[in-house]
């Protein structure tokens, strides 16, 4: 019996919950989970950028990190989930993950190396690496015959690099409402703007099913699960125009370049989404198809 350490950690993202919970519910026969990492084999990690050397701060000014996110393995054993990048600039870059990524038994990411910033003094080819997506609860995001009555559903708590301001903004330039599931940015009380925070996954799927388009927009290289789901519910995902969402979602998402995304946004409201067969494309997302993967390059490696 393999016992894994996977905590649960309220600090991180929604779609960090939804991965954790994925690769639980399909792990295979022989694994179980320990509350306790001194009795667990291996310890999956959630990697967003953070290092260990800034782990005892209460807030990272340059990238936002919570202390409560973990950089550190608890185990001998460990798996990163690399989620997202460090955005441009940032101090992050220029630190040593040597230790990190190069020691650890495998990195699973939806990245590419050659997509993600340079990280200070990583070699990429000392590391053990799995190329996948993330996906989605067929069970869970369906769509069920729904009114769209709402333009565009987008979710975060980041205005300047998720394009909040510049969804809601862009959806008034053609008459239509946005519904933000996240934290305040400001707009509270304004026309075209309604907002959720700590919904449950039955009013999520009804707000996805109810929007013409899902906002998966992330400035740096962070993955968005919200797009898969709204897919699944017959909301059309928006991207920035960058490799690593091309590649993944080439035939069922809209992209805006990232020098132009308001009026990028704009165009793209003053269109009709494109659903035919989206159904059927996001499919291939479906987390029954993409957990076993993972856990099989998970044991292969231990």
């Amino acid at each position: 019996m393999l016992k894994v350490y996977y905590p649960f950690n309220p600090h991180i993202s929604r779609a960090m919950h939804r991965i954790r919970a994925a690769l639980m519910k399909h792990a295979p026969p022989g694994v179980a989970f320990a509350d306790d990492p001194r009795e667990a084999d291996l310890h999956v990690l959630d990697f967003i950028g953070q290092h260990p050397t800034i782990e005892d701060r209460e807030l990272n000014p340059t990238t936002g990190l919570m202390r409560a996110v973990p950089s550190l393995p608890k185990c001998r054993n460990y798996v990163i989930l690399y989620h997202c990048t460090a955005p441009p600039g940032s101090e992050l870059l220029s630190m040593d993950y040597r230790p990190l990524f190069e020691n650890a038994r495998l990195v699973v990411s939806y990245l590419k190396p050659e997509w993600t910033w340079e990280w200070g003094k990583l070699d990429w080819s000392k590391v053990e690496y799995f190329h996948t997506p993330w996906g989605y609860e067929p069970e869970t995001f369906r769509y069920g015959g729904e009114s769209k009555d709402v333009l565009c559903l987008m979710t975060g708590y980041v205005d300047v690099t998720e394009g909040l301001r510049a969804v809601w903004w862009a959806a008034r330039q053609v008459g239509g409402e946005v519904v933000h599931v996240g934290g305040s940015i400001g707009l509270d009380g304004e026309p075209g703007y309604k907002r959720y925070e700590n919904v449950s996954d039955d009013l999520m799927r009804e707000l996805y099913c109810r929007s013409e388009y899902v906002n998966a927009i992330r400035a740096h290289h962070g993955f968005e699960v919200v797009g898969i789901e709204g897919a699944a519910c017959l909301a059309q995902p928006i991207y920035l125009d960058l490799p690593c969402y091309r590649h993944w979602f080439d035939d069922i998402g809209i992209f805006v370049d990232p020098d132009d995304v308001w009026d990028g946004l704009k165009r793209v409201f003053e269109t009709r989404p494109k659903r035919e067969n989206l159904a059927e494309k996001v499919k291939r997302f479906e987390w029954g198809k993409i957990a076993p993967r993972i856990w099989e390059e998970i044991l292969k490696r231990l």
